[in-house]
């Protein structure tokens, strides 16, 4: 799916909430990227400028430079880096100490989308990119099903 479909699904699918978080500038981006030595996916920057501060289901994503501790990009990447994340992963959504990961390894410009397990800490491939890890994982029907429940 294009990427202008993936976005437009995730603005269909937000949700309306009493604080709508601030977007990043692509300065704060550059910054990020500065900081960690990395170049993003050209979708998930695209993403963190256009769509970052919507709320879909339960995954919130890490956004640079917002100002909300428990959103922001770079202290959950040094917070997570402290308990075991691999340097070449990066990590852009955190859920209950598992974190959603760019392998930097896997070749860019759009990097796979692997879990980093923090109980392991084990790595588990997800999606080939980050539209696919949208479409997949954030947005599809069964996303938020837990295995329980099935």
């Amino acid at each position: 799916m294009r990427q202008e479909d993936v976005f437009q699904k995730l603005r269909d699918l937000a949700e309306e909430t009493p604080v709508t978080r601030p977007l990043p500038t692509a300065a704060d981006i550059e910054a990020a990227e500065r900081v960690l030595d990395v170049m993003f996916p050209l979708s998930y920057r695209a993403f963190l400028l256009e769509l970052s501060n919507v709320s879909v289901g339960t995954y919130e994503p890490l956004i640079p430079n917002i100002g909300w501790r428990f959103l922001d990009l770079l202290t959950n990447v040094m917070e997570l880096r402290r308990t075991g994340l691999p340097t070449t992963l990066i990590p852009f959504v955190v859920n209950n100490g598992d974190a959603f990961c760019f392998d930097v390894e896997s070749g860019g410009p759009e990097y796979a989308v692997v879990l980093w397990a923090h109980d392991g800490p084990s790595v588990i491939p997800r999606c080939p990119d980050f539209l696919s890890w949208i479409e997949q994982e954030w947005i599809s029907p069964t996303a938020w099903i837990r295995e329980d429940e099935w």
